[in-house]
């Protein structure tokens, strides 16, 4: 693996596996690999055709659900290059961000997040996008359906291009932009994975911020792997532990911290 269009292309050939799952209310669905590439060609093309090119910022800014993967790699399937940050930032942080990146487009997930970078966003004429529903904005299902119609291919990328711009968090002063290229990523893959033996039968569980790069190479890892990633929350972490029955999680100590909490509870 040379860059994340090759982890892209991967997916073509996983076919109806699931590679994401999630719960909706009571109900759990899953989205299969071959659901997955769709999305990402689909929203990759529907970039190129607003007038995005090889190598511009699109910031996204979303908390860790079902949808960032697909947003993330569709963004570097395109030769763009993703600004990732969590929907909790500062406002101050994020119009920081948005200004040194330079990113053209955001991706964010609701109205909350709107609400912090809409005076930024209009200044700088930054088109946005959104995951959920937020009136008067255009949602990425949109960029989806204008890539179905879109004849544009995806620019050739090397791996020592630029694929993410993940910036510090700010608590020792003003953010820090750390670039990282393809050639990185799929390093970090190629290297974790003759440590770790995946298989296509394990099953991920995806909890910790996804613009973090240590949830992010995991989220890599098994899609690489062809595994399915199985997304929770701190509410629902318990529980999903007894009925999903991961072989893998990335974690942190306050995990083990609640769950040691809830035994003595």
């Amino acid at each position: 693996m040379n860059n994340l269009q090759d982890l892209v292309e991967s997916f073509k050939e996983r076919g109806e596996h699931p590679a994401i799952s999630f719960r909706d209310g009571e109900i759990t669905k899953s989205i299969s690999y071959s659901e997955l590439y769709s999305q990402i060609n689909n929203l990759a093309k529907g970039l190129l055709e607003i007038g995005l090119s090889k190598g511009d910022r699109v910031a996204l800014i979303s908390g860790n659900n079902p949808q960032w993967l697909g947003a993330s790699l569709a963004i570097n399937y395109a030769g763009l290059v993703d600004v990732p940050r969590g929907e909790q930032t500062s406002d101050q942080e994020l119009s920081y961000i948005l200004d040194h990146s330079e990113s053209k487009v955001a991706i964010i997930e609701d109205a909350h997040v709107f609400s912090k970078i809409k005076d930024k966003a209009k200044e700088n004429r930054i088109k946005v996008f959104s995951i959920e529903d937020i009136p008067g904005i255009e949602k990425t299902v949109a960029l989806e359906n204008l890539g179905k119609r879109s004849g544009f291919e995806m620019p050739r990328i090397g791996s020592s291009d630029l694929a993410s711009i993940i910036y510090t968090s700010g608590t020792t002063g003003t953010p820090k932009g750390v670039e990282l290229t393809h050639g990185n990523f799929a390093s970090n893959i190629d290297a974790t994975l003759k440590i770790l033996e995946v298989t296509p039968d394990d099953k991920f569980l995806s909890v910790l911020p996804a613009w973090h790069i240590f949830e992010r190479i995991m989220k890599y890892l098994s899609s690489a792997s062809g595994a399915e990633t199985f997304h929770t929350d701190q509410k629902h972490l318990l529980n999903d532990f007894v009925e999903q029955k991961p072989t893998m999680v990335a974690s942190v100590p306050r995990i083990w911290e609640r769950f040691y909490d809830g035994v003595m509870r």
